[in-house]
């Protein structure tokens, strides 16, 4: 998966008002509709007719909650979805600080599971170059 979202803002936002109980946070890229039909026919034209977006999903103890991006050129810059990778929310929190001061975020999961989150840090002297700070993580073994 590959989703490169245009604010940080958003990503800051969403994972901000997030309850410190919630223990997993999972990104999955295109979730299936919620669909009442009958026919597996009718089901794959509405998989067709949707547009791919990225759901972040977290869990804990107390319950959960999910935010859906949409593939919109406004808020993705790119979006691409093979993988879905569940890690530990207390890992994530560990970006924010970073996440406050970026410009852009580009969320990466590769085949093995590794989240990789870089952050676009404008620089502190006008006319300087912007710099990324990058966070990896690894993602969750479902059999623990």
């Amino acid at each position: 998966m590959k989703a490169d979202i245009n604010q940080s803002s958003w990503l800051r936002d969403a994972l901000s008002e997030l309850d410190p109980s919630f223990d997993k946070l999972t990104f999955i890229g295109s979730p299936p509709p919620e669909m009442e039909t009958s026919t597996s026919r009718e089901r794959q034209k509405l998989r067709v007719a949707e547009k791919p977006m990225l759901r972040i999903q977290a869990a804990g103890t107390f319950g959960s909650t999910e935010m859906d991006y949409p593939n919109d050129r406004e808020v993705l810059e790119t979006f691409e979805c093979k993988e879905n990778v569940r890690v530990r929310f207390g890992h994530i929190t560990k970006t924010l600080r970073a996440l406050q001061s970026s410009t852009k975020t580009s969320l990466r999961i590769d085949e093995d599971g590794l989240l990789s989150l870089q952050f676009l840090m404008p620089s502190p002297r006008s006319g300087g170059s912007d710099a990324f700070i990058e966070f990896r993580c690894l993602a969750l073994d479902e059999e623990m």
